[in-house]
């Protein structure tokens, strides 16, 4: 009965000291969390396990409080959602840029299309204007060969001018 009162002590020293003085680390992203005599604590840095000289372990940096470290964390986490934030925001505001210069641009774009195409409609009607003239020239006028050919050519001279003024400019090749 001794030995069994002797060994139930034991058991309940060991089960009551065992996890203060033996602190019991688990490892979880750079940090370890130790169960210490003070409760719960992290190790912020490296993290040496119990060895039978040394029976709580080793921590090569700052130990602190789950609580104080869960603030820590808060507060690191806010600044990091901070410059995010701001991150965000200076891409949005690029962003918004850019699809000004966009919108410019189409307005341009669709501006120099609308001069072509009133330039293309110009030189149609300033032709066909033309042709109309030297229809309605008398046909006693025409009935000299000679003055209808240079009527002709003339004709046909100042439509090659009219369209060699009008045509469309040509894009600039690219480099």
């Amino acid at each position: 009965m001794e030995k069994l009162f002797c060994i139930t002590i034991a058991g309940m020293i060991l089960l009551i000291m065992g996890p203060s003085i033996q602190s019991h680390a688990q490892e979880m992203a750079s940090y370890t969390f130790l169960r210490g005599p003070m409760g719960p604590q992290v190790c912020i840095g490296r993290y040496s396990p119990p060895t039978p000289d040394n029976v709580s372990g080793v921590c090569d940096g700052q130990v602190m409080d789950v609580v104080q470290f869960n603030a820590s964390s808060t507060r690191q986490s806010a600044d990091r959602l901070d410059q995010t934030v701001q991150a965000l925001s200076s891409i949005d505001d690029r962003l918004a840029q850019t699809n000004a210069k966009m919108d410019r641009l189409i307005e341009i774009t669709a501006a120099a299309q609308a001069s072509t195409d009133r330039r293309e409609r110009d030189l149609d009607d300033l032709s066909d204007s033309i042709e109309k003239r030297f229809e309605t020239i008398p046909d006693e006028l025409l009935a000299n060969a000679a003055f209808r050919n240079e009527l002709a050519k003339l004709k046909e001279d100042i439509l090659k001018e009219v369209e060699k003024r009008y045509q469309p400019k040509q894009a600039p090749a690219k480099k």
